[in-house]
């Protein structure tokens, strides 16, 4: 603030000397100008002048020589001397006017080549009429008559008025041409003192404003600065900084009240010296603080966070920033800056890392994995669940791509991208690949999580195990496509009918009644929906048998589609707009799509429907969908019955207390129950995929005694009674074949049974 003071104030006083100096320059210019006017105007007035005297000269000089030649006329005719008076009179003027009338046209040369012509014819005239005279007087009017001085004179008098007149007639037109350059002289002085004028008073306005300007700019800048100070008083209040300034040369420091308040310390109690002042640093932080100040007299910067002990023996933590000034040999002079308290942040991220280190203990809790993945699609976290299931340590797996763990990493990928489109992803189908080569279909679910500030930073994402759940899936798409199979071939039989009955009638209209009449009597709903009206154009009678409805009930709806809006009460009706929109704008060959919903009946049951339906187009353009309805509530009934059996066969498993794996061909454990995990000390899903030999037995290849081993020989059920150490007891071993649907041994059932108890004493070997 204070620079910019200086600088504005340099501004304002060389603006003032600038205008100032134009100032003085105007007034110069005006006076030069004046001079040069005022001379310009004499000079020209007395060209004037000698122009009016130069004509008023010839004017005299031509009215003496007329007198001359009047009165001697006069004389001659009377012969009476009183004439004589006017030429008497006017020739001793005559060569003054000639003297004058020289002096006056001295700068004129025409003039004077004029006076050198008129001088003599003058002479040459005065003389004739002297000569006439004297003549005349002497010998008497009839000698004067011979001399013939009258017509000489009159021609002498002739010529001179041609000169004269001439002479005139020049310095008219100089009288002119001056008269009109002091007329332009006094104009254009004028106007360049007017203009000078205004300059000048602009220059000076602007001078007034300038100096009011500065002068209110000034005012505003110093109450500016006032609240500046003010409001960083505040604000080091508010935000609970002092400052500070230290002097190396004299080793005394200089703190603000503030300053001391966040020491703990009453006013000028902090110490006067750097010693005295590291007398309340905490002495575990002492010996860092000094190496920062070592390196600040060297470098320049202090910046250090450290603890404080007040008097009451309650320790707080400081920042402290700082800036060394040196001089010109780079010796250290003084230490100007400021210290914060930091005590609430410091605990509020102590806090913080308590919160972490408990929702880690969360996550490390839950059974599904969890990751979570950076902006370039690397891991950088991981749960202990995310190692089971990849069978990569949690170092490995931070930093790697993500999707490299799935069959599919494109689609991994496909599905990061969408969870920043959208924000989130849910059940997202995947299958992430064991190191050891096992797959586990997981359901994928992924939010976007973010800092405080808001700034999206990674993606959260967890992946539930559906194994299980995919062959109860595979069970029901099998039963489904059964279904689908039986529609079909009761579909062919009906198009076969309609087809013959065609042949048979020979009509289009016969043909269609016939078909009606089949739809009627068949279970499931034909339908046609004309896509420009979103109407039904034909619904088959079985729409009424299957949940109620007759078109009239659609109708009183206000249409299909409010009909549609109120029965259909559970549906992926968001992904069905997505999928007709796409397939009004881009038409695609599709060979069959498939909706499963469920419908309100008119009695107020719950159906689940199959809607089955294809897309018709006519020039590239949307124009009916044909579909089929079939009730499926019964089969999903079934499939719900088939899984709440899977459940209550997988809690009879896992509740047996017997130790039972089922074991494929290769000898590797596909699933074992809690029981047989336990005496093992892992879980069930760390048993499978591994040979039962080495988990059980330890051993590289099986024993020979191994019932399993002699089950794939033979294809027929075996037992043994086995001691294993491993397992701490006694068993009874006994293996059931397994064989999959072409009768193909897979496997076999494994279940031992603890005998240590019914064992006498002794351990016995295996037999």
């Amino acid at each position: 603030m204070f620079c910019y003071e200086v600088a504005g104030k340099m501004t304002f006083n060389a603006r003032i000397i600038g205008s100032l100096g134009l100032v003085a320059l105007s007034l110069a210019t005006i006076g030069l100008i004046s001079y040069r006017s005022t001379t310009n105007f004499i000079e020209t007035t007395n060209a004037v002048n000698r122009s009016h005297q130069v004509l008023k000269n010839t004017g005299s000089l031509l009215t003496d020589l007329m007198n001359i030649e009047t009165s001697v006329r006069g004389f001659v005719i009377s012969t009476n001397e009183v004439f004589l008076e006017p030429y008497q009179v006017a020739l001793p003027r005559m060569p003054e006017h000639l003297k004058t009338l020289r002096a006056l046209t001295a700068a004129e040369p025409n003039q004077q080549r004029r006076l050198n012509e008129l001088e003599p014819l003058i002479l040459a005239k005065v003389k004739v009429v002297q000569t006439c005279i004297s003549t005349l007087k002497k010998e008497g009017i009839e000698a004067a008559s011979r001399l013939n001085g009258l017509e000489e004179g009159q021609r002498l008098m002739d010529r001179v008025r041609v000169v004269t007149t001439a002479m005139e007639d020049e310095e008219q037109q100089l009288l002119n041409q001056r008269e009109e350059r002091s007329k332009a002289s006094a104009h254009f002085a004028m106007l360049i003192t007017t203009a000078l004028n205004m300059v000048m008073m602009v220059l000076l306005t602007w001078v007034s404003y300038t100096t009011l300007r500065y002068l209110a700019d000034r005012k505003r800048v110093e109450e500016e600065l006032a609240r500046s100070y003010e409001r960083l008083e505040l604000s080091q209040k508010a935000g609970r900084i002092g400052h500070f300034e230290y002097f190396f040369q004299t080793n005394t420091l200089v703190c603000s009240e503030l300053l001391e308040a966040l020491y703990g310390v009453s006013k000028h109690r902090l110490g006067g010296t750097w010693e005295s002042w590291m007398q309340c640093v905490h002495p575990e932080d002492r010996k860092a603080v000094n190496g920062v100040f070592e390196e600040a007299r060297k470098n320049g910067q202090f910046d250090k966070e450290f603890r404080i002990i007040w008097p009451d023996n309650s320790v707080r933590w400081i920042q402290m920033r700082a800036e060394v000034h040196f001089d010109t040999a780079r010796n250290p002079l003084r230490m100007v800056g400021v210290n914060r308290d930091i005590t609430a942040r410091k605990q509020a991220e102590e806090k913080a890392a308590d919160t972490a280190a408990y929702a880690r203990s969360l996550i490390e809790a839950s059974l599904d994995p969890m990751v979570t993945i950076a902006a370039d699609g690397r891991i950088s976290d991981a749960n202990h669940a995310a190692e089971m299931a990849t069978g990569v340590p949690r170092e490995e797996l931070i930093g790697k791509e993500f999707s490299n763990y799935f069959t599919e990493p494109e689609k991994a990928r496909a599905v990061y991208r969408q969870v920043f489109a959208r924000g989130s992803v849910a059940d997202c189908l995947l299958c992430i690949r064991h190191t050891s080569g096992s797959l586990m279909d997981v359901l994928y679910n992924a939010t976007l999580y973010k800092d405080t500030a808001g700034h999206v930073r990674g993606v959260f994402a967890t992946a539930r195990d559906i194994t299980q759940r995919k062959k109860a899936e595979e069970a029901l798409r099998q039963s489904r496509d059964e279904l689908e199979l039986r529609v079909q071939q009761r579909t062919a039989d009906l198009e076969r009918e309609v087809a013959e009955r065609k042949l048979a009638e020979g009509a289009l209209r016969q043909s269609e009644e016939k078909f009606r009449r089949i739809a009627a009597n068949i279970p499931e709903v034909l339908y046609s929906v004309d896509m420009r009206t979103q109407e039904f154009r034909y619904l088959s009678p079985a729409f009424e048998k299957m949940l109620g409805y007759t078109e009239e009930d659609i109708h009183n709806e206000d249409g299909r589609v409010a009909f549609l809006t109120r029965v259909i009460k559970k549906g992926d009706f968001e992904a069905q707009r997505d999928r007709l929109a796409r397939l009004q704008t881009q038409p695609m060959e599709v060979v069959g799509i498939r909706d499963e919903e469920w419908w309100l009946c008119k009695d107020g049951t719950l159906k689940c429907i199959e809607d089955r339906w294809i897309p018709v187009y006519q020039s590239g353009r949307l124009v009916t969908t044909e579909g089929v309805l079939c009730d499926i509530t019964e089969l999903k009934e079934a499939q719900e019955t088939v899984r709440r059996a899977k459940e209550d066969w997988e809690r009879t498993f896992d509740a047996v207390p017997d130790l039972i794996a089922i074991i494929d061909s290769e000898h590797r454990i596909v699933r074992t129950n809690k029981a047989m995990a336990a005496r093992l000390g892992v879980t069930p899903a760390q048993c499978v995929g591994q040979t039962c030999y080495r988990v059980v037995h330890g051993t590289d290849e099986p024993p020979d005694f191994c019932p399993h081993k002699q089950l794939l020989a033979d294809g027929i059920e075996h037992t043994a009674r086995v001691y294993e150490d491993r397992l701490g007891g006694d068993f009874i071993v006994s293996t059931t074949p397994l064989y999959d649907s072409e009768g193909k041994l897979t496997g076999s059932i494994h279940i031992a049974r603890e005998i240590t108890e019914r064992k006498q004493a002794g351990k016995t070997p295996t037999s």
